[in-house]
């Protein structure tokens, strides 16, 4: 009733929304949580987000303490339970609530003082049931719900500062959280300069390695290698040890920026200060060969893993195989994929994409076509361009029987043929004479719309040519001049 009472006196300055969370509350509802919407289901006996309030009311004496019970259930790890309870209560509703209204009323941005009066007033009604995690959460809900969210969060955090509670002045988790939501709006600039007052403050707001990780974040958004390696530096030069993750964004960025010979050499450069490589840096690395098309050293990259005692995963593999079909080394990467089955790793659809594109890119059809048929068998579905990429091959192979099975397996799975498709098949037709496959493809191909193109009835004439029908191939220019092309 007391919580009731308190809402009712901030509604003038509380928004309508927020005030509908806080009554719900103080009537015995919950919010939910994994969705972001309203469960009207009533509370437990004393959650751990209800005992937030200080105003809860103390539970009722039985009324009749020596009528039988059922037996008590045992309780399976209360202190887990409660600390899930306390998390998602922390990540939830509440946090949420006061995002929209922050974002309601404080947007578009109207000016510093503006915001920072906006702020004090939705927060000011409930800043006693807020608790430190509840302000990370909120800093970075704000941040989340809209664009120009990053305005708002830095106020979240001068309001905490502002109050002369130490209990809720903001720690480096504040600050780490902001830092993170100015980088996601790339606003790297606005992120150094809350790491220098960090700084400046010292004690516990003193930036470590989670600070300097979300800055290294924001430098790899914004694609600036130059200064995320003088962050790196800084906190070598600040006492503070990087750890993987550290390494791994500067890899990340350096391979952005296409300094693949820097993005490797960070390797040995991480254990010479006893931080050890995991799967994330050299997966890393093999991304920016990629990048740079440096398919041996992403090879390469694979077997010092091994040597160092990392096992290549999924994504190292589908890196190393991406950068193989890149530089046209089709059977590398047939080589990679029997690798990968010793190794235990089981592909995905995109392990057998890649490896498609890349033997179809050497004209392996045969191989392409196995792959098809081992990717189907998995359970996967062939997207478009890999059924393409295989019709394609197939075509080029001289095999027009099987190019047309395919595109009849691309119909039946929902993907509709595009005149290259079966252009390709004709010019299959065409190198086995198979004059009257080539007309069928043809007349396939306008019935299902598509206009044929000078290639198409080039190949199709081509198929009459080499197959001794010359009445056919004049037939096919007439049939040309009636779609207005020349020939």
């Amino acid at each position: 009733a007391a919580a009731a009472a308190a809402a009712m006196r901030a509604a003038a300055r509380f928004g309508a929304v927020a005030l509908l969370g806080l009554l719900l509350r103080s009537a015995g509802f919950g919010l939910g949580v994994g969705s972001g919407r309203p469960s009207l289901a009533p509370r437990s006996a004393a959650p751990v987000a209800w005992r937030l309030h200080a105003h809860a009311e103390a539970p009722q004496p039985d009324a009749d303490p020596d009528r039988p019970r059922p037996k008590a259930k045992p309780k399976a790890k209360p202190k887990a339970k409660a600390k899930a309870e306390q998390r998602a209560w922390q990540e939830g509703a509440e946090p949420r609530l006061l995002a929209l209204e922050l974002r309601e009323r404080a947007l578009p941005f109207k000016g510093e003082d503006f915001t920072r009066g906006v702020v004090a007033d939705v927060l000011g009604p409930v800043a006693a049931v807020l608790s430190p995690a509840m302000y990370t959460a909120l800093i970075r809900s704000v941040g989340e719900t809209t664009r120009d969210g990053w305005r708002i969060a830095p106020f979240v955090v001068e309001y905490m500062s502002n109050k002369g509670d130490a209990a809720m002045a903001p720690n480096e988790y504040h600050y780490s959280t902001l830092v993170t939501v100015l980088g996601k709006a790339s606003k790297l600039a606005e992120a150094m300069r809350v790491v220098w007052s960090m700084k400046a403050r010292g004690g516990d707001s003193a930036p470590g390695v989670v600070t300097y990780n979300a800055l290294l974040a924001a430098c790899e958004r914004s694609w600036d290698a130059a200064r995320a390696l003088k962050v790196l530096a800084e906190m070598e030069a600040e006492g503070v040890p990087a750890d993987q993750i550290s390494y791994a964004t500067v890899i990340k960025v350096l391979g952005r920026r296409g300094r693949w010979e820097d993005a490797c050499a960070t390797l040995p450069g991480m254990k010479e200060r006893g931080v050890h490589p995991n799967a994330y840096c050299y997966n890393a690395a093999i991304s920016a060969c990629e990048r740079a098309g440096r398919w041996r050293e992403a090879v390469g990259l694979l077997d010092a893993m091994r040597a160092d005692g990392v096992a290549p995963d999924r994504v190292s593999y589908n890196s190393a195989l991406s950068t193989c079909a890149k530089a046209r080394q089709g059977v590398k990467a047939l080589a990679l994929l029997r690798d990968m089955h010793r190794s235990g790793v089981a592909p995905d659809d995109i392990t057998f994409s890649v490896a498609i594109t890349a033997v179809t890119r050497v004209g392996l059809w045969r191989d392409a076509l196995g792959l098809l048929r081992q990717m189907q068998a998995a359970g996967f579905v062939p997207a478009a361009i890999t059924f393409r990429a295989v019709v394609s091959a197939c075509a080029k192979g001289g095999q027009s029987e099987t190019a047309e099975e395919l595109i009849e397996e691309m119909q039946e799975a929902g993907i509709a043929p595009t005149v290259q498709d079966i252009s390709a098949a004709i010019s299959a037709a065409s190198q086995t004479a198979n004059w009257q496959q080539a007309f069928e493809l043809l007349e396939a191909l306008k019935e299902l719309g598509l206009t044929p193109t000078v290639k198409t009835y080039g190949a199709a004439i081509t198929a009459c040519g080499n197959a001794g029908e010359w009445r056919r191939a004049f037939d096919l220019l007439e049939d040309m001049r009636s779609y207005r092309i020349r020939p």
